[in-house]
């Protein structure tokens, strides 16, 4: 079948909170609907590294001053410029201000390529995490419709040590994107070593997904004054490696998502969880058959397998239904016409926010069971070597399973 829309992004506006944004780079055009201080130090340049006109342009550049476009060319871009000129700090008063502000502006994606680096907050559930899961919660389930927010937040660099992930990408309801590499021997399989591993410290696994970070090239900020962390570089783009050039590229994918379920698919404005559940769906594992793991969560992103997998496999979402009380059930048969294809289910939900004088985070425990013709029971999150497995208990830790 022939789709009638390109994927593009046409129609999405995605919030960007980083540095700055060097906004007539030219890779924008005129797409930007709104650059604002959030930090009041009177400005949005991108001064120092270049690392918010980076970021934002693998989400959405055009490609127009040379060769490297985004993933998503035609969103457009509301940015949230959050860095200090004078220090190049980020700074940040509250995140759900930035939340709220961005989703009235009407983004619906909303990319973060920045988060704590202090080690003594590797795997904390801090007070910012419990701002991104309220926040998450409240677009999923309460506002608008259930038109929902998708926010992403990087791993960070800390790796290959595990329990490394700095908050707030510690949030249960965000998705939290580690760092394969992009670009040269080993893309795009390779898992950055630099790449902050999980678990997180109530046991729950991150990242949830990876996505390409490694020798990244987007566009250089042209008031950019340090860029000598680059790998690469020309008049107008650069090369970076990071999660902070992985979570844009997963960001730039949840929007063509979006765009897909409203556009081809004709369905409601998707719930954030369902964004998030469709991405590990087509996630692929990589390196040995291990997922899930806390190097690279449930595998690496891969749009066409989360929308349109091959060997006529078709793909069914439900983010409409409410299970009201305790102990509700809801069930789903399927009829399975295509042999010696996976079958694979995704759950994922906005959980309440926890608290983070809570050792456990995980508020409402939902259960996914799969029944096959012989009677035969899998559940959710019991793997082995990359594959469910019967037997086991039901995961009590996280609010995604598969």
């Amino acid at each position: 079948s022939y789709y009638t829309t390109d994927l593009d992004g046409a129609g999405q506006i995605v919030a960007v909170a980083d540095s700055g944004l060097d906004e007539d780079h030219g890779d924008f055009g005129s797409r930007v609907i709104g650059n604002v201080d959030v930090i009041g130090d009177g400005s949005t340049a991108d001064a120092h590294s270049g690392h918010g006109t980076h970021v934002s342009c693998t989400i959405l550049g055009d490609g127009s001053r040379g060769t490297y476009a985004g993933v998503a060319p035609e969103a457009e871009l509301y940015f949230q410029a959050m860095e200090n000129d004078n220090s190049g700090n980020f700074q940040w008063a509250s995140i759900n201000n930035m939340l709220n502000t961005a989703y009235n502006q009407g983004a619906r994606t909303h990319s973060n390529s920045w988060g704590s680096s202090d080690s003594s907050e590797w795997g904390v559930y801090t007070s910012s995490s419990e701002d991104v899961d309220d926040r998450a919660r409240y677009y999923d389930q309460y506002y608008s419709g259930k038109e929902g927010l998708t926010i992403l937040f990087a791993a960070g660099n800390d790796g290959p040590q595990s329990d490394t992930i700095g908050a707030p990408a510690t949030a249960k309801n965000t998705i939290t994107v580690g760092n394969s590499q992009n670009r040269y021997s080993g893309a795009p399989s390779t898992i950055m070593d630099s790449s902050s591993r999980g678990p997180v410290d109530d046991g729950r696994l991150k990242p949830d997904i990876i996505a390409p970070g490694g020798f990244v090239r987007s566009c250089r900020a042209q008031e950019a004054t340090d860029t000598s962390g680059s790998t690469w570089s020309n008049n107008w783009y650069l090369e970076y490696s990071g999660t902070s050039m992985a979570t844009p590229n997963a960001a730039g994918t949840a929007a063509l998502i979006r765009q897909y379920i409203t556009e081809v698919a004709q369905r409601p404005e998707p719930q954030g969880a369902l964004v998030k559940a469709l991405m590990i769906l087509g996630a692929n594992d990589v390196g040995s058959r291990n997922i899930p793991n806390n190097d690279e969560g449930w595998g690496r992103v891969d749009l066409k397998n989360s929308l349109a997998p091959n060997n006529g496999r078709g793909i069914w979402v439900d983010d409409r239904s409410v299970l009201s009380s305790t102990g509700n059930t809801k069930t789903y048969s399927f009829n399975i016409t295509t042999a010696n294809q996976p079958f694979k289910v995704v759950l994922a939900w906005s959980d309440e926010r926890g608290s983070r004088f809570s050792s456990k985070q995980l508020v409402n425990n939902l259960d996914l069971l799969v029944t096959d013709p012989t009677g035969t029971e899998y559940r959710g999150n019991v793997f082995s070597q990359g594959r469910s497995i019967q037997g086991g208990d039901y995961d009590t830790l996280n609010n995604v399973e598969v």
